[in-house]
């Protein structure tokens, strides 16, 4: 029976085991009833047909996690003959404790950037720090002032602002301390943090690792696809263990099966796309969706065919604040450029090298072993992607909700395709997918027809219980449109 298997990568603050990933299987499995046939009888009471009935599944051990802690949730079959099996990465343990030594650092020096290099989505949140510091430094002054020259001012004011005192102290605690915290110790590769991040990451590598390298009792693959949903900070910490893993497993292929069968038609297709985007010349070429994604499907099922190990269909963001790597992944957008352009982060879709043999533009390189010279070989095949090529084998899906006056829809989230695009000498090549969500927006910016902004939506991707009409369930196969972009994304149980 096929498999196909989910991981989610939770947020920032102090999360509970498994409490977001039942959450997340409520919303794509449980209560979806078209994945189901209707006519099987439900596992549960044996009900034929059923009616009113959630999809089913089961907790089991997680043996993939090493943790007593975590349990996967493996589903019934859906109709495809697919059954799912809901992992989750868990790491918020190796984020307790935190200090504000820890903040600090990471908050003063989004303070101290130059006005032009402040990413614009969080510019106001720029100047919002510099009032603030402006004013507590004022209010200092004036304490001080008041102190040295002998001038008291006591009662209700005392009172007042022992209060306010308190409640920002304990504010800043809850929300600063226990997910800012989060953030500045994860993306700032300071001493004191390097040991965090490396748990966190060699947590995830293995992980992985496991789940694509994992076989079932007939020693084949226990999974023919593998989907990476990641939400908030746990986005990064998602394209961290996916660029590592990949750049291990990269060039794990079968040697005797590509001596004796070379022809890589899927690869080329793909290759030849990019080729011709790249000869562009303009400030960006937008790739289109159904072709790019078509291909980049057929290249990773040719990769397992011929002895590949890279079984990541989906790469899916959730409120990621991957929209702003030119401050969370680097100094500035130029640093950033750099970094990509020397394979450092990942693009979508992958930065081409030059290949001097077939004088082409490549996003595979010859992997130096004997193939069989009576093939024709056209295409300069076998190749094997370089380890910055994540993006020829995997789509990436960004789900965002589009932010106004800071407290509506999600401050932390915003679009990745054009800051992720692969840069070329003439244009910026552009692959991921952004989808506007909670609410849809149009062309002009402005919600659709029947939708309104909300309040602080950064908990919301996956909420089956929405705030007003437009976002309910209205009856089967209608679901609210930020649910219904997930599902069409995530394509659970497909193969």
């Amino acid at each position: 029976m096929a498999r196909h298997a989910v991981i989610l990568v939770h947020g920032m603050g102090e999360q509970t085991p498994m409490q977001t990933l039942r959450g997340f299987v409520d919303a794509v499995w449980t209560s979806d009833p078209d994945l189901v046939d209707p006519g099987r009888p439900d596992p549960f009471t044996g009900q034929t047909p059923r009616v009113n009935v959630p999809n089913r599944s089961w907790s089991k051990p997680d043996e993939m996690s090493n943790s007593f802690e975590l349990r996967r949730i493996t589903t019934e079959s859906a109709q495809t003959g697919t059954r799912v099996d809901f992992f989750e990465f868990y790491w918020a343990h190796h984020m307790a404790h935190n200090k504000w030594s820890d903040v600090i650092p990471w908050v003063a020096n989004l303070l101290l950037r130059r006005p032009d290099q402040v990413p614009t989505p969080v510019k106001t949140i720029w100047v919002i720090l510099w009032t603030a510091t402006l004013a507590a430094l004022g209010a200092m002054i004036v304490g001080l002032y008041n102190q040295a020259f002998g001038i008291e001012r006591l009662g209700w004011s005392v009172f007042v602002w022992g209060l306010i005192a308190a409640v920002v102290s304990v504010v800043a605690n809850a929300l600063v301390l226990t997910r800012f915290g989060d953030v500045a110790r994860y993306v700032m590769a300071k001493p004191n943090n390097v040991a965090t991040r490396q748990k966190i990451r060699q947590q995830g590598v293995d992980f992985l690792e496991r789940i694509l390298r994992a076989k079932d009792d007939k020693d084949k693959p226990m999974f023919e696809r593998v989907s990476v949903v990641a939400h908030s900070l746990g986005t990064i910490v998602a394209y961290d263990i996916l660029s590592h893993t990949f750049a291990r497993i990269n060039r794990h292929i079968d040697e005797a099966g590509l001596s004796a069968n070379p022809a890589q038609p899927a690869r080329d297709d793909l290759e030849r796309l990019l080729q011709a985007e790249h000869a562009k010349a303009g400030p960006e070429t937008v790739l289109d969706t159904n072709d790019f994604h078509g291909k980049i499907d057929a290249a990773r099922h040719e990769h397992l065919d011929q002895g590949g190990l890279w079984r990541v269909s989906d790469f899916i963001t959730l409120g990621s604040p991957l929209t702003h790597a030119e401050f969370m992944l680097a100094r500035d957008a130029k640093a950033l450029d750099y970094d990509m352009e020397r394979r450092v982060f990942p693009t979508c879709p992958p930065i081409l090298e030059y290949d001097r043999t077939s004088k082409d533009w490549r996003a595979f390189y010859r992997p130096g072993i004997k193939v069989n010279k009576g093939v024709d070989q056209p295409t300069g095949a076998p190749r094997i992607p370089h380890h910055g090529a994540m993006f020829a084998l995997t789509k990436w899906t960004n789900i965002y909700s589009p932010v106004k006056a800071i407290v509506k829809g999600d401050l932390v989230s915003g679009p990745v395709r054009h800051i992720f695009g692969s840069k070329t000498p003439t244009t910026r090549m552009i692959g991921a997918v952004d989808k506007p969500v909670l609410p849809p927006v149009s062309p002009n910016g402005r919600p659709m027809a029947g939708h309104k902004r909300r309040w602080v939506t950064h908990n919301n991707y996956w909420s089956l219980n929405p705030k007003h009409a437009s976002e309910r369930r209205l009856g089967r196969g209608a679901v609210a449109h930020h649910i219904q972009t997930l599902r069409d994304a995530l394509k659970v149980g497909q193969v």
